[in-house]
């Protein structure tokens, strides 16, 4: 590491220490630490995702593409008025990756291996003698067995959540690059310090509305939202009186995630978008909306409700709150 990068990371690492940085300062530093942090790492791949136009690989690209593929064949293959598919059958040039994105997902996987006793590199390896390169979507029958077909059943037949990335995974793997570089920057991330919350948002905000590039067509995007929908004051009424408080305090609107969303043009009724989860935290919304954002009015019972006017790119201010849109 040369002396100006050294500096420059010293610097930046003082503006979090101090809170006094905003999402750009962020962007910088995950810039500088890409060269210094394993390929598979969570700061690698946001100082990579800054850089590209369009996302193509990574943890959040596969979780955006496995969704992409997941509907794409539901549309074509598995709803009431698709053809059967059978042993003869020539699959899209997509289902092979398909199956290999559903193998990374934890729920999937757990199943094949509880019910079928297969480990990863095992079930990547039968997808690969099924499915060879070179019968361009045929299926080898020298390899469809029984408990190989069973395999491939598991991977189509339920629908895995988009992501199982928590913020503070990622928020983990930052602050560890950090300290690996102490010794050479000569600055240490301060934790008593560090609005770790504030971090976590502008990691958001740097994933907010980009896009990720799937078989050379953009086909989704990131999107800053709330876990759950509002709860009706009329709907409070009917609580008991001790839980009114703990509703009103942490389930108005939720926690601030970070979802996916992903849209396949077919025309019509055959038209699909799904809004998934991407990275979950345990950020409460209302300690970060602005009250210009929200509106307050009576429902038909004349009862007090509050809603949310959701922007469709949020950016975050140095004083953490989430006050204007694009």
């Amino acid at each position: 590491m040369n002396k100006r990068t050294k500096i420059h990371i010293r610097t930046l690492v003082g503006k979090l220490n101090n809170n006094n940085y905003d999402t750009n300062d962020l962007e910088v530093l995950l810039t500088e630490l890409r060269s210094y942090v394993p390929l598979n790492s969570f700061t690698r791949e946001l100082g990579d995702f800054i850089h590209a136009e369009g996302k193509t690989k990574g943890k959040l690209h596969d979780a955006i593409a496995y969704m992409f593929y997941r509907m794409l064949f539901f549309r074509e293959h598995q709803n009431t008025e698709s053809s059967e598919l059978t042993l003869d059958s020539i699959f899209p040039s997509y289902f092979k990756s398909l199956l290999e994105l559903s193998l990374k997902r934890k729920s999937i996987m757990g199943n094949i291996t509880a019910r079928l006793g297969i480990k990863y590199d095992q079930a990547l390896n039968i997808i690969n003698r099924i499915l060879p390169k070179a019968l361009n979507g045929k299926l080898d029958k020298n390899h469809c067995s029984e408990k190989n077909m069973s395999l491939i059943n598991e991977c189509i037949s339920l629908l895995s959540p988009g992501s199982e990335i928590d913020a503070a995974i990622l928020l983990d793997d930052l602050i560890k690059t950090i300290k690996s570089l102490n010794s050479d920057i000569g600055l240490e991330l301060d934790l008593l310090t560090l609005d770790q919350n504030k971090l976590v948002l502008h990691v958001l905000d740097i994933l907010n509305a980009k896009e990720f590039l799937v078989d050379k067509n953009i086909i989704g995007y990131c999107s800053l939202n709330l876990e759950r929908k509002e709860i009706k004051q009329s709907s409070l009424d009917l609580l008991k009186p001790e839980k009114v408080e703990i509703y009103n305090k942490w389930s108005t609107f939720g926690n601030i995630q970070l979802a996916g969303t992903v849209i396949i043009k077919g025309g019509g009724l055959n038209e699909l978008k799904i809004m998934f989860t991407l990275i979950t935290t345990e950020i409460d919304s209302m300690s970060y909306l602005d009250e210009t954002l929200l509106t307050r009015t009576k429902d038909e019972m004349n009862k007090d409700v509050t809603t949310l006017n959701i922007p469709e790119v949020f950016t975050i201010s140095n004083e953490n709150k989430i006050i204007e849109f694009i």
